[in-house]
């Protein structure tokens, strides 16, 4: 079900998720990436992230599709083991219905057996015999799983391969993807005449569409390790229907079939699970992970998850890492996380655009939904108008400075005069423009020492005030702006 690429997300939101990436799809269905924040979780800053599960477009009106789609979530719902992917919720939207499930960041098993053959090599057996001994353990709860009054349900996947094994960055494996998942209370029949799976992990008796049980699944296991350790399916290329009769008349081959180099211990596990009969199969699910445990404890040849978690750095690093930069992309973007001055800007804009056009309430009951924003923004705009009032409040409560004495004569070169720079008030509402501050050179006796004329200021109420006339600053006085007046334009 999951490729282990990612796109941009066909939607923005699910329901109330937020759709970060779109990671996988499959004949029935597709999964995105999606994070779920305070708004679903119940505390705010709180986020984590899911992947959701929903029908394909075309499938979403079906109302088979739909009672399987709820069997699934009813059936996911009564497992909880830490090798099985978990559920977290059925939700709906405008659309349609969708799972909410354990998001898992790492790649499925199939993928780690096409980046190895891309590199000419096989996945190590000890790391094979890790992966399916962890998945059995996760098709045991399967089979073991009651309902709320604790009768058995009599679950059967009917979907185990590769790729619907999902290894972890952790190194911990996971049975996935119960769309087809089969149990005594299913509210779903199948026709005796369809058969729902891949052709080539299904078993001979329900090719002959004979009864089965749980050794059903117990045979795609056999088949999934056998595929694992070999790098290919035992029939190569082959056509469906030559498989069909491979399967039903002559069985799976020996893995040594293959070219491979093996341990008698483990082609026997292999052989016993694959049985064209479900007598000659273990039992159970858990009977067969017994037989890996022991084989491992006898031999150490099975890795620890450490070792699975090396092997899927090694071939799927480069993938998860370009998934993390894409995920911090969507995250980072500027409407999620826009500085002030960006929202003060988005303000002003909206609010021109709202005096010039009325506001329909069609737009006033969709921008509902955004009432967090608009309160960041009548907050920003209060603090600039704050702001503007006290740095006016300062200007007119400036006393009147005195005049400063006059510049000393120089035998070099006479200082020109420096006319007065006003600073004009415009109307109400709209920011002063400052006129520049002419700066008087200064000659070479007096250094750097210049003489800066203060703008006059107009009074605070009635009445014209006369120009003052700028007076030099003392020889060898430095250069310095009278107190209150400030060459920086907050407005700017």
């Amino acid at each position: 079900m999951f490729d282990g690429g990612a796109s941009e997300p066909r939607a923005q939101r699910i329901g109330p998720y937020e759709v970060l990436l779109d990671i996988g799809s499959g004949g029935m269905g597709t999964i995105s990436l999606a994070r779920a924040t305070g708004d679903e979780l119940g505390v705010d800053g709180f986020a984590r992230l899911v992947a959701l599960k929903r029908p394909l477009g075309a499938l979403v009106s079906d109302p088979e599709v739909l009672r399987r789609f709820l069997d699934e979530a009813r059936l996911l719902a009564r497992v909880h083991h830490a090798n099985v992917v978990g559920i977290h919720q059925i939700g709906s939207d405008a659309v349609g219905h969708f799972l909410v499930l354990d998001y898992i960041e790492g790649g499925t098993l199939d993928e780690l057996l096409a980046r190895a053959v891309l590199r000419r090599k096989r996945l190590p057996p000890p790391v094979v015999l890790r992966i399916l001994g962890e998945v059995l353990a996760g098709l045991h709860a399967v089979h073991e799983a009651a309902d709320v009054e604790g009768r058995p349900l009599q679950m059967v996947h009917r979907d185990v391969s590769t790729q619907n094994v999902l290894v972890g960055r952790d190194g911990v494996s996971r049975i996935a993807d119960f769309g087809i998942a089969k149990a005594i209370t299913s509210s779903a029949v199948t026709d005796k005449a369809y058969l729902q799976g891949r052709i080539p992990y299904m078993a001979p008796e329900y090719l002959r569409r004979e009864p089965f049980d749980q050794r059903l699944d117990v045979y795609a296991a056999g088949l999934t390790m056998w595929t694992a350790l070999a790098g290919r399916l035992p029939w190569g290329d082959a056509a469906e229907a030559q498989m069909v009769k491979q399967i039903v008349f002559d069985g799976v081959p020996p893995l040594s079939s293959s070219g491979m180099t093996i341990a008698p211990a483990v082609e026997a596990i292999v052989a016993r699970a694959c049985s064209r009969e479900p007598s000659g199969r273990f039992a159970t699910a858990r009977e067969m992970r017994d037989a890996i445990e022991a084989l491992g404890r006898d031999t150490g040849w099975i890795a620890s998850n450490a070792e699975v978690a090396a092997v899927v750095e090694e071939l799927l690093g480069a993938e998860i890492r370009e998934r993390r930069s894409a995920i911090a992309r969507r995250l980072a973007a500027p409407d999620a996380r826009a500085p002030l001055a960006a929202v003060v800007e988005r303000a002003e804009a909206a609010a021109v655009g709202a005096s010039a056009q009325p506001e329909e309430p069609a737009a006033r009951a969709h921008a509902a939904p955004a009432r967090p924003r608009s309160a960041l923004v009548v907050g920003a705009v209060a603090l600039v108008v704050v702001t503007s009032a006290a740095l006016v409040w300062r200007w007119r409560a400036t006393p009147d400075l005195p005049a400063a004495p006059a510049p000393a004569a120089s035998s070099n070169a006479a200082a020109p005069a420096v006319a007065d720079a006003p600073i004009v008030v415009p109307a109400r509402g709209e920011p002063p423009s400052v006129a520049p501050v002419a700066v008087a050179p200064a000659s070479s006796a007096q250094g750097s020492a210049a003489t800066v004329a203060p703008p006059s200021r107009p009074p605070a109420s009635g009445g014209t005030r006369p120009a003052r006339t700028p007076a030099a600053a003392p020889a060898g006085a430095p250069a310095a702006l009278p107190t209150g007046i400030s060459t920086n334009n907050p407005y700017r």
